[in-house]
């Protein structure tokens, strides 16, 4: 092999002169595309394929680490691009097809953090129900009520609420297609609305009963009544809800402690991420486990006291209809919590997250931070960052060829980095 010419040997490692470099070819070091020329050796070539490997992984540790801190924006990216990518790629449900394929967050651990979203759900929602009875509140009090009207089936279903008076259901239908519904009418006939204590034949369609003390929302037929626990569960609940997903995306995801980051020196402790996310679904579980059978303890003490007091004085058919509703009223509360903690969920997933993340994104409370804190910044606060870091880099690159200046670097040639990409370059910058 002869020897190597002057411009294969040097140019890769660091422009020296302006005589051995041509305008062209620094534009191609400064996109970090160097390619060695023609007359170079095989170890040049070996050397250049080795810094253009090296430099790979450090701009794939650089996306990682800005994946992994959720950053607002990314190198290329449009407004609504980053807008998308930081929506998709930090939700618990899109993550796990739509994600970016250099994310550090992993399917597993993204699959933990959805089953902690799912028992913090459950638990939220029956803690809600437990303080308003903490409080001596009614949960199930009537807010409002939908009711529909079924011109096909040719029945219509009103069933009238009165908020002073709480003990009184009225039901008055044509048709209906609930069988139990069916052997009552067809059997007995309440004619006291105020104290139905007498049972007669059947004459009419109208059947007027004390309402269970644990029925909570009346959703036979085509009404549904929304009640005050509803209501907080569907704002504060979904609300904690969302925040709580955030928190334990953040803490799973480790983002801190990847190269490049401020806290890379204990990128030991990412390895543990996935046993803290267990450890939280763990607590999390036992919380929600607590709240459900405390709850179902609540609400069997309530059925006992309500038969204990309804049982003297009484006919035996008249306790088979009080029998026959109390345990629909049993059911309807079953489906309706079951309605409640699925509302929440969904809101909590597609309304609220996807909202809050929109709010920080815009850096809509950026002046909560006084302009100084990324994460309430949202992407204007980032892009002013490399705004300044781009003019930055351009004032240190112009000052990098000294003495007789013939090579002009051309605008925009160096890319623009970001803090994490920088402080990634800067662990292997040994181009001298």
């Amino acid at each position: 092999m002869g020897k190597p010419p002057k411009r294969g040997s040097s140019l890769p490692l660091h422009i020296e002169s302006c005589s051995t470099a041509s305008s062209s070819e620094a534009e191609r070091y400064y996109h970090h595309q160097y390619r060695p020329p023609r007359g170079s050796t095989l170890k040049d070539r070996v050397k250049s394929i080795r810094q253009e490997d090296r430099q790979a992984v450090v701009e794939d540790n650089a996306i990682a680490a800005a994946l992994a801190a959720r950053a607002f924006h990314l190198p290329g990216y449009s407004y609504m691009a980053d807008w998308s990518q930081y929506i998709v790629n930090n939700h618990l449900i899109f993550g796990l097809c739509c994600r970016h394929p250099k994310h550090p967050l992993t399917t597993k651990l993204r699959f933990l953090n959805l089953m902690a979203s799912a028992l913090f759900g459950l638990a939220i929602t029956n803690m809600i129900w437990l303080g308003y009875i903490y409080y001596d509140e009614d949960p199930d009090s009537v807010l409002f009520k939908i009711s529909f009207y079924d011109e096909d089936a040719g029945n219509e279903l009103i069933i009238s609420s009165n908020l002073t008076n709480d003990d009184q259901w009225f039901f008055n239908n044509n048709t209906t297609n609930s069988s139990m519904m069916d052997d009552l009418w067809d059997n007995y006939n309440v004619t006291n609305t105020m104290a139905p204590t007498t049972l007669e034949p059947k004459s009419g369609w109208e059947l007027f009963l004390p309402r269970p003390k644990n029925a909570h929302t009346e959703t036979l037929g085509n009404t549904l009544q929304i009640t005050r626990g509803m209501v907080l569960l569907w704002t504060l609940g979904a609300a904690l809800h969302a925040v709580f997903d955030n928190t334990i995306w953040r803490l799973s995801a480790c983002g801190c402690c990847l190269p490049g980051n401020r806290c890379e020196r204990f990128g030991f402790l990412r390895g543990m991420s996935g046993a803290f996310t267990i450890f939280v679904v763990v607590m999390v579980t036992a919380v929600a486990t607590f709240a459900v059978v405390l709850r179902a303890t609540l609400m069997s003490h309530d059925e006992i006291e309500f038969s204990a007091s309804n049982s003297g004085g009484l006919v035996d058919d008249a306790i088979d209809v009080r029998e026959s509703f109390r345990e629909a009223a049993q059911n309807i509360g079953a489906l309706e919590f079951v309605m409640g903690y699925f509302v929440e969920f969904f809101l909590a997933l597609f309304v609220y997250h996807p909202l809050f993340m929109t709010i920080l994104f815009m850096g809509c409370l950026n002046f909560l931070g006084c302009g100084k804190l990324r994460v309430l910044g949202g992407r204007p606060f980032e892009m002013r960052q490399l705004e300044e870091e781009e003019s930055g880099s351009q004032r240190h690159s112009a000052g990098l060829v000294t003495g007789n200046q013939c090579l002009s670097v051309p605008k925009g040639a160096v890319r623009r980095l970001s803090h994490t990409e920088r402080s990634s370059y800067s662990s292997v910058n040994n181009f001298r």
